[in-house]
């Protein structure tokens, strides 16, 4: 906490050289911790007390300080709806097009990595996905998973979401600084 207190210090010095101000009462605070946390969680973010939340929707991404909530779920929630809007408006133009479009505006694997990607919930996931290449690629339903990669030409969703854990991790592993380096 006294660390976190520092970091906000050295905002609150940043933005009065740069005559910028932080809105403590739009600010939240989540604390992840394996046992209830029972410290006091006092920050001030311009004097102004930040509110200690339970979960957080942050650019369409929900994060939550137990386990209880599936994150898998929110991302899948949030794939369905991209899908059938997409799949609604572009009927006539190639299945390349389409394909390359959908992987570009419907697949957003934002917070993914912190999803618990060997859990059944995230293969609720990649049903879904291989659902949607079935509908752009017009393909019969029954069409083995195995075969998708092959006909769209792309790699299977379950290993862009082990290369991005695995980015994630790396990029953790390499950090310089000493925090990241820890988590």
């Amino acid at each position: 906490i006294s660390a976190l207190n520092e970091m906000v210090n050295v905002c609150e010095v940043y933005a009065n050289d740069f005559m910028i101000k932080f809105n403590g009462s739009k600010s939240k605070l989540l604390a992840f911790d394996r046992k209830e946390f029972k410290q006091d969680l006092n920050i001030n973010v311009n004097g102004e007390s930040v509110e200690v939340v339970k979960s957080l929707k942050y650019l369409g991404h929900v994060s939550h300080t137990d386990n209880s909530h599936s994150q898998v779920k929110t991302v899948i929630n949030g794939f369905r709806i991209k899908t059938n809007c997409f799949l609604g408006d572009f009927n006539d133009i190639s299945a390349d097009v389409k394909h390359e479009l959908f992987e570009k505006y419907c697949l957003s694997l934002y917070g993914i990595s912190e999803c618990d990607i060997d859990g059944t919930d995230v293969d609720s996931l990649y049903i879904e996905h291989r659902k949607a290449l079935r509908r752009i690629w017009k393909v019969p339903p029954r069409t083995h998973c195995r075969l998708l990669p092959h006909i769209t030409r792309s790699m299977p969703l379950n290993v862009l979401v082990f290369q991005r854990f695995i980015n994630f991790f790396y990029s953790g592993l390499n950090s310089s600084n000493e925090a990241m380096f820890y988590v």
